[in-house]
C-alpha cells in the first residue's frame, strides 16, 4: 500500500503508529529508506489503555535498533518513553531525561507527552540541542481515547505544511486540546 501510494503522488509526510511485530517495525525501516520518506513522526504505540501489549518484545528491541534512527520525530508518552529508555518517566525532569536517551538511539528529535501530570499537559521536546517544553491546563474529559495518535497525526500535517518542528508541536497541541475540549462522545 505505501509504495502504491509512493507511486501515485508526492507524499509530504508520514504518521506511523501500532506496528504489531518485530517484522513489520523492520519493513517500515526499510520502506523509510528506500523511498527517501521525510518528515516521518513515529508513535510508537507499545499497549492498549487497558496495558494489553499492541508490540511484541522482538518489535520493541528492534523499534530501538532499526526504526527510531530512520525518522524525523519520535512522540512516546510517558509509559512508551519509560519502556524504550528502562527509566521511571514520572515528571517533568525524568521526561526531559527520556527525551534525551530516545535522542541518543539515533532520533533526530523526540517530543515526550504528558497528559498524565495531574492538572497540567506537559509535553518535552528535545531536538539534540535545546529543550522545549509545552506546558498547558489539562482538560478534563472523559474522551481521550486516541489523544496520542491525535497528536502524532497533527504534527505529521504540520510538519508536511513545512512549519519548523517547536511550532509544528505547538499547533498540534493546540489541536488536540480544541478537538478534546469540543468532543463528543460517540458509541458504548
Amino acid at each position: 500500500q505505501i509504495e502504491s501510494v509512493v507511486s501515485d503522488i508526492e507524499v509530504h509526510s508520514v504518521k506511523i503508529g501500532m506496528l504489531g511485530t518485530a517484522r513489520t517495525v523492520t519493513l517500515m525501516a526499510s520502506l523509510i529508506q528506500s523511498l527517501g520518506l521525510r518528515n516521518v513522526v513515529l508513535d510508537p504505540v507499545l499497549r492498549s489503555t487497558s496495558g494489553t501489549p499492541l508490540l511484541e518484545k522482538k518489535g520493541i528491541a528492534v523499534l530501538r535498533e532499526k526504526l527510531i534512527q530512520v525518522v524525523d520525530v519520535v512522540t512516546p508518552n510517558m509509559e512508551e518513553a519509560s519502556i524504550l529508555t528502562g527509566l521511571n518517566v514520572a515528571d517533568l525532569p525524568s521526561m526531559k531525561e527520556a527525551a534525551r536517551a530516545v535522542h541518543r538511539m539515533g532520533a533526530r528529535a523526540v517530543v515526550v507527552t504528558g497528559g498524565h501530570l495531574g492538572n497540567r499537559a506537559i509535553d518535552v521536546l528535545f531536538d539534540g540541542s535545546r529543550v522545549a517544553v509545552f506546558d498547558s491546563t489539562k482538560i478534563v474529559s472523559n474522551n481521550t481515547h486516541g489523544i496520542g495518535c491525535t497528536f502524532s497525526t497533527a504534527l505529521a500535517c504540520q510538519l508536511a505544511r513545512g512549519i519548523d518542528l517547536a511550532e509544528a508541536v505547538d499547533g498540534a497541541k493546540r489541536y488536540v486540546s480544541r478537538a478534546v475540549s469540543n468532543a463528543s462522545r460517540i458509541g458504548k
